[in-house]
């Protein structure tokens, strides 16, 4: 078929979709969504006994960074293409988060949270968006849009949304223009964080409340 007869037929955007499939490598389906944020749930720590490698998605009052980079190790071993998540406040107040992981049910404030994201498909071919895997939050992929009503602003104003390479590490708040991506190689701080946060689960499991999850609403 010459040019001018494929211009003639083939309209604009759906030459687009023919010529761009790229997506097709990262983006993955939504059983293998489902499949993998379970296989993910099953390295959630026991709260009375924590080692590694698990990682402590029942103790999210902090160190929500560490369990990113952590899933993302997992998530590229098995061959995905993840980003990290990153949100604030824009007028930078604090947010709590609703989990059946603390005993008030809600989390304290904090001034920004990540998970990792996935591009998954939808039940249309050429329909895809990104979710996120963030077991201490939700009970399975969510939409961005789904992931920030689990989070209850003080002063409510619009989120800041900042996608990240997988192999970032950040400590704090992501600033792309403020030089090189930090990483972790050898994964100490990883380590480091990780092994703090399981001790932090379990002493919280020796408290009055016990150890997690509790008895809280969806």
């Amino acid at each position: 078929m010459n040019d001018s007869l494929w211009n003639k037929v083939a309209p604009d955007a759906f030459r687009r979709k023919i010529i761009d499939l790229s997506w097709l490598r990262t983006c993955i389906g939504p059983r293998q969504a489902d499949q993998l944020f379970a296989d993910l749930l099953s390295l959630n720590c026991n709260p009375t006994a924590p080692s590694a490698p698990c990682i402590p998605f029942n103790y999210p009052e902090e160190l929500c960074y560490a369990r990113c980079s952590a899933m993302c190790h997992v998530m590229v071993a098995k061959g995905f293409s993840p980003l990290q998540v990153w949100v604030r406040q824009s007028n930078w107040s604090t947010f709590q988060g609703r989990t059946p992981y603390v005993p008030a049910c809600i989390t304290r404030g904090f001034p920004y949270h990540t998970a990792p994201s996935l591009c998954v498909r939808g039940s249309n071919f050429w329909s895809r968006q990104r979710m996120i895997f963030d077991p201490s939050f939700c009970t399975g992929p969510v939409s961005i849009a789904d992931w920030l009503k689990r989070f209850v602003p003080a002063t409510p104003s619009s989120w800041t949304i900042v996608y990240i390479q997988a192999d970032a590490y950040y400590q704090t708040f992501p600033d792309p223009t403020a030089g090189p991506v930090p990483t972790d190689p050898g994964n100490m701080k990883l380590d480091a964080d990780l092994l703090y946060s399981r001790g932090a689960l379990q002493q919280k499991s020796m408290s009055a409340a016990g150890p997690p999850p509790y008895n809280c609403p969806p």
